[in-house]
């Protein structure tokens, strides 16, 4: 079974920026294809659990930090 969490995509493009990364190179550094990745900022995807836990890992925040910014 796939688990999927809705997430805040505006927090995901927030820490992004804060890191001075394009969409793109994000990607590279995590393995996520662009297209996932923009539509996770644009609230138009809910993330698979595997993929939150790529930016979660990438970004070094917590779960609790993810959701409390939902």
């Amino acid at each position: 079974m796939k688990t999927k969490i809705k997430t805040n995509g505006r927090y995901f493009t927030k820490l992004r920026k804060k890191q001075n990364l394009t969409i793109k190179e994000l990607s590279l550094k995590t393995g996520i294809s662009e297209s996932t990745l923009t539509n996770i900022e644009n609230n138009k995807v809910i993330p698979r659990l595997r993929t939150l836990l790529k930016l979660v890992k990438f970004y070094n925040i917590t779960f609790k930090e993810l959701f409390e910014n939902y």
